[in-house]
């Protein structure tokens, strides 16, 4: 896959591209640092994910992602960011955004890119669980577990949230220990 890395902070970005660049599935395409960097560097690059911070000076990375969409509508924006503030998540989330992380583990960067690739949104477990207590998603709309799959109509909680088809993946840090689950690693739950 095909990944464009903005964010402001050199280091950050610099760093993420060398841990993503020993991944066999993963080339880094080219860096940003800004939201208009973002926009014309997409447009230049056309990457399969951009992955991109939200605060930026000279243009933050909602406002990019915004233009990205409007542009093309089929973009996989994924947000990796230090802020969880409940109106970036809703407006990302609303916007189309394929997945919101937060920068606390990057070892689980890798794998949710791929399952953004795979069709599926990605959140990180806190930004699962306030999308949720917001009504954005993390439910089922009543359905039972039989009910949900490919063919099954959206619940109302799914409206507006990485979009109406998409699948969502839940991730859960520090939630204790299931099945293959480590303390603070992520765990994919389709819904």
């Amino acid at each position: 896959m095909r990944v464009l890395i903005v964010d402001d902070d050199a280091l950050v970005a610099q760093s993420l591209s060398t841990i993503l660049s020993v991944e066999d599935d993963v080339e880094v395409v080219g860096l940003g640092c800004s939201g208009p960097e973002a926009t014309e560097r997409y447009r230049e690059l056309t990457p399969d994910i951009l992955l991109m911070d939200i605060q930026m000076p000279g243009g933050d990375g909602l406002s990019a992602a915004e233009r990205i969409l409007a542009e093309d509508a089929g973009a996989r924006i994924v947000f990796l960011t230090t802020f969880s503030d409940d109106e970036y998540i809703v407006r990302a989330l609303k916007m189309g955004a394929r997945g919101y992380l937060i920068k606390q583990d990057v070892a689980q960067v890798a794998p949710a890119l791929r399952s953004v690739m795979a069709g599926v949104c990605v959140l990180e477990g806190e930004v699962l669980e306030r999308s949720t207590t917001m009504g954005l998603g993390g439910r089922t709309g009543g359905r039972g577990p039989a009910e949900e799959g490919p063919g099954a109509p959206p619940g109302p909680a799914e409206h507006g949230f990485c979009g109406p088809d998409r699948p969502r993946v839940r991730g859960r840090r520090g939630r204790g220990r299931g099945a293959g689950q480590r303390r603070g690693r992520g765990a994919a739950v389709h819904e």
